[in-house]
């Protein structure tokens, strides 16, 4: 699983744009905002060859992160025993070289239970009391079938998906994966702008434009078709980008369609804490609908535009952009960036499999996401070692 590289640019604007409703598309005129500098996109390449490479890259991480639950628990089929159901999530995702950890548990049976499995992942583990355990040491896909028993001998199974990613270079976060490439029609989410450090690193000086760092800046984003290799993506979010001047912060709200640059969405002033809401549908064929809003100031604003990629992935982000000058680090957030009610629609619903990823630069751990909760429909991305 690669990010997919693509020639598309990301123009970050000083004031907000005067664009039409429909994003991308013909225009009856250029579309003018002044660029600082002039980042690639958002969809460069995950993976990182220094996380790769490094001995030690996710050492932090491994002790901080206790993945429990990859996606919303589902009973699985049934064995020989109608009362007797197992309660499993409906895939498994997990970051290599990082320590998966689930209970499971199921209702029904008669007196004690006793857990087996059978996978083609030799790493996934499963005590008798049902604990599954491991640490994926390469990325791919698997599936893994779960057998409980119970005293009188009755058991039940259910076999699930098993999707390991690699860890980023500047991704972290949650990827929905659609098996047997079943196109997405739906993602939406709503996140909280975090509030940037008012202490910066001193790399945060080493590439300034205007006043601008670019070499320390943020994102966060939900999108369409962004782990596939035609170079499309379809995406909405904001990007935070420190004002090294004045000591603010640039907060952009943007869209993008690549190939195609991104656009600023118009008419949008957000504030740090403000509770945005991203949603990129399919309205029918290649024509897709993406809605930005500010639910705390009551704005939003929407446009549709024809997107042609394969739709395989739905992704659920908080990035450091790649400028032209290189890798970006990510601006320090003050406290864990929240994700929640995330939705996702596609013919395949039922066995798609949420995969988290963490962002590792120069063989530390940047950016993590934190585990999924059903309770909320979301996670949280933490800093460093925010989680410690």
């Amino acid at each position: 699983m690669v990010r997919r590289s693509s020639a598309g640019k990301l123009a970050i604007v000083g004031a907000t744009a005067a664009l039409a409703v429909g994003f991308w598309g013909a225009q009856t005129a250029p579309v003018t905002h002044s660029k600082v500098n002039n980042p690639s996109t958002f969809a460069t390449s995950r993976r990182s060859l220094e996380s790769k490479n490094s001995s030690n890259s996710l050492a932090t991480l491994i002790q901080q992160y206790n993945h429990k639950v990859a996606a919303t628990p589902a009973s699985s089929s049934t064995g020989n025993a109608s009362s007797l159901k197992i309660q499993a999530p409906s895939g498994i995702g997990a970051i290599e070289g990082t320590q998966v950890q689930q209970q499971l548990s199921a209702t029904g049976g008669n007196g004690g239970l006793q857990w087996s499995i059978n996978s083609n992942l030799g790493w996934l583990q499963i005590t008798p009391s049902g604990l599954l355990y491991g640490v994926p040491t390469a990325p791919g896909n698997g599936h893994a079938t779960i057998t409980v028993t119970d005293a009188a001998g009755q058991s039940s199974q259910v076999t699930v998906p098993v999707v390991v990613d690699v860890p980023s270079g500047n991704w972290s976060g949650y990827v929905d994966y659609s098996p047997n490439g079943v196109p997405f029609t739906r993602a939406s989410a709503q996140f909280v702008v975090p509030t940037i450090s008012s202490s910066l690193p001193a790399s945060c000086q080493s590439d300034v434009s205007g006043g601008m760092s670019l070499s320390c800046s943020l994102a966060e984003w939900v999108g369409i078709g962004g782990t596939s290799g035609n170079q499309t993506l379809i995406q909405a979010g904001v990007y935070e980008i420190p004002d090294l001047t004045t000591g603010s912060v640039k907060i952009v709200p943007w869209v993008e369609n690549l190939p195609s640059p991104s656009q600023t969405v118009p008419n949008m002033n957000v504030a740090p804490g403000n509770d945005m809401q991203v949603t990129v549908a399919q309205v029918t064929g290649t024509e897709w609908k993406v809605t930005v809003a500010d639910l705390t100031t009551g704005q939003s604003v929407s446009g549709t535009g024809n997107y042609y990629g394969f739709g395989d992935s739905a992704d659920f982000i908080v990035e450091a952009p790649t400028t032209a000058a290189g890798q970006t680090a990510p601006t320090p957030f003050s406290s864990p960036i929240k994700f929640f009610d995330v939705k996702v629609s596609s013919s395949a619903q039922a066995s798609q499999v949420m995969v988290p990823t963490a962002m590792v630069q120069s063989g530390n751990v940047a950016t993590y996401p934190g585990q999924f909760h059903s309770s909320y429909s979301g996670f949280k991305v933490y800093y460093d070692d925010q989680q410690s």
